[in-house]
């Protein structure tokens, strides 16, 4: 048998990770900014999504904070916002992709999937399964792995 009870160590490692990823997020977001100047509409965008995306990562660390168990309503909340502002930022940098001449616009395609994964996990079907957490969660890190190698080369 399974043991499904909560324990702190598991929400002090859930509120670790979730923490640690949203403090990681905000140099990505300063940077991935910064490739995109070439044109006024670029920079616009990149500046846009990019305070989106940092206005999102306290809601990353809230999801792990607020246990969903003890605080239902906080949780509930830091997931609805992060997802939602998680994936119109990143619909924001696909079009910022897309005006890039540089810039591979598959990486667009890959952010515009990623967003609507990211939307199903709120509003669709499945909303609140564990299968479109995770389906969500690992589009968010493949989008981040993808967008970090781009920028890698961009960057050097």
């Amino acid at each position: 048998m399974i043991n499904t009870v909560d324990t702190p160590l598991n929400w002090f490692l859930f509120a670790a990770a979730t923490t640690s990823a949203a403090i990681f997020t905000v140099p990505f977001y300063l940077t991935i900014r910064t490739v995109f100047t070439e044109t006024g509409a670029q920079k616009a965008l990149s500046g846009l999504g990019t305070l989106l995306g940092l206005v999102a990562v306290p809601c990353l660390a809230g999801i792990g904070i607020f246990a969903g168990d003890l605080f239902p309503y906080q949780h509930g909340w830091s997931t609805l916002i992060f997802f939602v502002l998680t994936a119109i930022t990143i619909v924001i940098y696909s079009v910022a992709i897309l005006l890039k001449g540089d810039y591979h616009n598959v990486y667009s395609l890959v952010g515009v999937i990623v967003a609507i994964i990211c939307l199903l996990h709120i509003y669709g079907p499945g909303f609140g399964t564990a299968l479109m957490q995770k389906a969500a969660v690992y589009a968010l890190v493949l989008w981040s792995a993808f967008q970090g190698y781009e920028l890698r080369k961009m960057v050097q």
